[in-house]
Protein backbone atom coordinates (compact mmCIF):
# COMPACT_ATOMS: atom_id res chain seq x y z
CA UNK A 1 0.00 0.00 0.00
CA UNK A 2 1.46 3.44 -0.88
CA UNK A 3 0.38 6.71 1.00
CA UNK A 4 -0.36 9.70 -1.04
CA UNK A 5 1.22 12.97 -0.14
CA UNK A 6 -0.54 15.40 1.50
CA UNK A 7 -2.24 17.85 -1.13
CA UNK A 8 0.21 20.74 -0.13
CA UNK A 9 3.14 18.28 -0.42
CA UNK A 10 4.64 17.29 -4.02
CA UNK A 11 4.86 13.83 -4.94
CA UNK A 12 8.99 12.99 -4.89
CA UNK A 13 10.40 12.63 -8.65
CA UNK A 14 11.34 8.80 -8.77
CA UNK A 15 12.46 7.02 -11.69
CA UNK A 16 15.83 7.66 -14.12
CA UNK A 17 16.22 11.21 -15.58
CA UNK A 18 19.01 10.60 -17.85
CA UNK A 19 20.16 14.49 -17.58
CA UNK A 20 20.40 13.91 -13.43
CA UNK A 21 23.24 12.81 -11.67
CA UNK A 22 23.35 11.50 -7.39
CA UNK A 23 26.70 12.04 -5.85
CA UNK A 24 27.75 10.78 -2.69
CA UNK A 25 28.54 14.41 -1.09
CA UNK A 26 32.76 12.54 -0.18
CA UNK A 27 32.60 12.52 -3.89
CA UNK A 28 30.76 15.58 -4.91
CA UNK A 29 34.09 17.50 -5.64
CA UNK A 30 36.25 15.09 -7.46
CA UNK A 31 32.77 14.34 -9.65
CA UNK A 32 32.52 17.87 -10.35
CA UNK A 33 35.82 18.34 -11.26
CA UNK A 34 36.03 15.37 -13.91
CA UNK A 35 32.82 17.22 -15.41
CA UNK A 36 34.56 20.37 -15.27
CA UNK A 37 37.62 18.61 -17.31
CA UNK A 38 35.30 17.01 -19.60
CA UNK A 39 33.69 20.10 -20.55
CA UNK A 40 30.27 18.96 -19.44
CA UNK A 41 27.99 21.79 -17.83
CA UNK A 42 26.69 21.18 -14.67
CA UNK A 43 24.18 22.69 -12.07
CA UNK A 44 23.75 22.21 -8.21
CA UNK A 45 20.23 20.93 -8.07
CA UNK A 46 20.32 20.46 -4.05
CA UNK A 47 21.79 18.56 -1.16
CA UNK A 48 20.45 16.06 1.50
CA UNK A 49 23.19 15.82 4.49
CA UNK A 50 20.61 13.25 5.32
CA UNK A 51 21.06 11.01 2.44
CA UNK A 52 24.36 12.40 2.02
CA UNK A 53 23.39 12.65 -1.91
CA UNK A 54 23.70 15.74 -3.75
CA UNK A 55 21.93 16.12 -7.18
CA UNK A 56 23.09 17.72 -10.58
CA UNK A 57 21.67 18.51 -13.60
CA UNK A 58 23.90 17.98 -16.51
CA UNK A 59 22.28 20.17 -19.10
CA UNK A 60 23.56 19.60 -22.98
CA UNK A 61 24.79 16.18 -22.14
CA UNK A 62 24.49 14.87 -25.50
CA UNK A 63 26.51 18.10 -26.83
CA UNK A 64 29.44 17.47 -24.43
CA UNK A 65 29.48 13.54 -24.99
CA UNK A 66 29.15 14.15 -29.19
CA UNK A 67 32.64 16.47 -28.50
CA UNK A 68 34.71 13.59 -26.48
CA UNK A 69 37.55 12.13 -28.67
CA UNK A 70 36.58 8.71 -29.77
CA UNK A 71 39.85 7.23 -27.61
CA UNK A 72 38.48 8.05 -24.96
CA UNK A 73 35.41 6.75 -25.91
CA UNK A 74 36.78 3.94 -25.92
CA UNK A 75 38.13 3.67 -23.38
CA UNK A 76 35.40 4.30 -20.81
CA UNK A 77 33.34 1.28 -22.85
CA UNK A 78 36.96 -0.98 -22.15
CA UNK A 79 36.35 -0.03 -19.01
CA UNK A 80 32.94 -0.79 -17.90
CA UNK A 81 33.52 -3.85 -20.38
CA UNK A 82 35.71 -4.98 -17.43
CA UNK A 83 33.30 -4.36 -14.51
CA UNK A 84 30.82 -6.35 -16.07
CA UNK A 85 33.54 -9.07 -16.63
CA UNK A 86 34.46 -8.51 -12.81
CA UNK A 87 30.84 -8.67 -11.44
CA UNK A 88 29.84 -11.72 -13.34
CA UNK A 89 32.87 -13.55 -12.24
CA UNK A 90 32.00 -12.26 -8.72
CA UNK A 91 35.36 -10.63 -8.13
Amino acid sequence: MTQEPAPNQKRPNAGFVPDELAVDLEHLNRVTGMLDTLGVAWAGEGQSEELGLALLSLSGLDKSVASLPAKDLEAAEEFLHRVKEQQRSGS
